[in-house]
């Protein structure tokens, strides 16, 4: 079960309030609280942090245990971000493909207001080692604030307890789902945010592959050529030779040439495709099931200048500047066998189009 929880920030704003000072001005670099781990809230015991030697690399210990990666990332340093590839399991430089940076207790994810990868997370009320699967909802990256007057909205604002009286930080209880780069899902747990020696700024994380069946396959094709569409299969967004008669032709599903979509049905296809279009807004994580009606098959073009595709929408057009940019319309799509996807463009450069698509259940 996924729920919202206080940030911790926010929680330690209002006891500042009313006991002292804010987080930002108390000194957490010598509180002597090492010793405290946080293991019984995160469900490991495993720190991953007995080699505690550090020559400035942004990591002093990586290892493994019960196939997870155990990384410590020597953040300590308060204007330098150390950045992290969950694929790897290393600390890799800013112009590297990264998931999450660190400086001191302050982590960001690639994506939102902090990076361009659109990396998600979202924080799981259970225990590391109860967590098999990542949920469908509350997946969010890091946003801007609302006003002048609020504070940055990062996802992992929450990932530690403090405790005024000690100064110390503890991992807060539960476990991070984060979706990286490199199209895989990771579980995650911070299990302390100190060294050996007691050394604040020296986070440590536990992480592994999970399956994210919400997520689906994304892929960047080649479809630049508007003479020459390619032909898509659904199911793992795989590209099959062009068919001598599309139009009787089963193995394919979509068709892309530059900005035209064809289904495999309706006018353009003897198979079962048609599509329908979620209202503007609707977020990829809050579709789970198949629409029961408003589905649209496609037609034939109404004029040169339109496609008479059920999958249209798909794209804005500037007609100041002639840009095509993707709309992020969510959409459901029946393929030539029936069988139904969600679908999305998430990136769209001269014809070399990046598309999202993930099974969806029939609605019950």
């Amino acid at each position: 079960m996924t729920i919202l929880r206080q940030p911790a920030w926010l929680t330690v704003a209002l006891l500042a309030a009313a006991c002292g000072p804010s987080i930002e001005d108390l000194d957490l670099d010598d509180d002597g609280t090492g010793g405290d781990t946080g293991s019984d809230d995160t469900g490991t015991d495993d720190t991953g942090t007995d080699d505690t030697g550090t020559d400035d690399t942004g990591t002093d210990d990586t290892g493994t245990t019960d196939g997870s990666t155990v990384l410590q990332i020597d953040a300590s340093a308060n204007d330098v971000w150390v950045y992290v590839d969950l694929e790897s399991g290393t600390t890799v430089s800013e112009s590297d493909d990264w998931s999450l940076a660190f400086q001191r207790f302050n982590v960001i994810v690639n994506g939102g207001i902090s990076g361009d990868g659109d990396v998600e997370a979202v924080w799981i009320d259970e225990a590391y080692a109860n967590v098999t699967e990542a949920p469908i909802a509350g997946w969010a990256t890091d946003m801007a604030a609302a006003d002048t007057d609020s504070e940055d909205t990062l996802v992992f604002g929450a990932w530690y307890d403090y405790d005024v009286t000690t100064h110390a930080l503890s991992p807060a209880a539960g476990t991070w789902a984060v979706r990286g780069l490199d199209g895989a899902t990771y579980k995650l747990v911070f299990t302390t945010y100190y060294d050996n020696a007691g050394t604040s700024g020296f986070p440590t994380i536990r992480f592994e592959e999970i399956e994210d069946p919400d997520r689906g396959i994304t892929k960047t094709i080649d479809a630049s050529d508007a003479q020459a569409p390619v032909y898509i299969v659904l199911e793992d967004l795989s590209e099959i030779t062009a068919p001598g008669d599309p139009s009787t032709a089963l193995d394919w599903d979509l068709s892309i040439a530059r900005t035209v979509f064809k289904l495999n049905g309706g006018w353009n296809g003897s198979g079962m495709g048609e599509a329908y279009t979620y209202p503007d807004g609707t977020a990829w994580g809050d579709v789970s099931e198949a629409p029961t009606s408003g589905w649209e098959d496609d037609v034939e073009p109404p004029s040169q200048y339109e496609s008479g595709t059920a999958l249209g929408t798909w794209f804005d057009y500037d007609t100041a500047t002639h840009a095509v940019s993707p709309s992020g319309r969510i959409h459901a799509v029946r393929d030539a066998a029936g069988d139904t996807w969600k679908f999305t463009v998430t990136d769209w450069d001269d014809g070399m189009v990046t598309v999202r698509v993930a099974a969806l259940a029939e609605a019950t």
